[in-house]
């Protein structure tokens, strides 16, 4: 399970719902802090944007997950907002995934989603006073938190992606979800 943007990390009570009712239904959960949210600490190096890349850990935690006794079979990525893009870079980097879901995910103007995201990112990370440059801020965006890039750079045979939709979406999400479903390539599906 990847959590969204709140500095609590997998411990948003959002996503400790998600992860109860996939427990309740019989799955092995593993849930991931992203560096610097919840228990995660921060890169030792702030300045170095490929130490703020999610992906590596979360190979290394399906590697883990994988091989406990007792846990067997498909990999089900689910993604809650932030964590959708997280999704779709695992989609496209473990060949043993077979399937994703995606939940309040959306794709928004560069501009706003680059404010956005540089606010959000500073915040949920205590970062207000670290000064850090906010182009190298819109890189680590770009290199790693981007869901347009993220979805159109996905292979053609990726495993299938199920849009979960909500009633209480917010109107940004609604606005740019038909935009973020319609630059994946290949098996996809939405339901309410």
């Amino acid at each position: 399970f990847f959590h969204g943007s709140h500095e609590e990390g997998a411990y948003q009570r959002g996503g400790l719902f998600v992860r109860r009712t996939l427990v309740s239904l019989g799955f092995a959960v593993l849930a991931l802090d992203e560096r610097g949210y919840g228990a995660s600490p921060r890169p030792q190096s702030l300045s170095e944007t490929d130490s703020w890349d999610p992906l590596p850990s979360s190979l290394a935690a399906t590697r883990y997950l994988d091989s406990l006794p007792g846990v067997e079979g498909s990999v089900l990525t689910v993604g809650h907002s932030m964590g959708a893009t997280r999704v779709l870079r695992f989609l496209g980097g473990w060949p043993g995934a077979s399937a994703g879901i995606i939940m309040g995910a959306t794709v928004m103007p560069p501009p706003v989603e680059n404010e956005r995201f540089y606010d959000a990112f500073l915040d949920d990370h205590d970062l207000e006073d670290s000064g850090l440059d906010p182009a190298f801020v819109l890189e680590v965006r770009t290199r790693y938190f981007n869901n347009d890039e993220s979805a159109s750079a996905l292979p053609g045979g990726h495993a299938p992606i199920l849009f979960m939709r909500f009633a209480f979406d917010y109107s940004n999400i609604i606005e740019g979800r038909d935009e973020l479903y319609g630059m994946i390539p290949g098996r996809k599906d939405r339901k309410s």
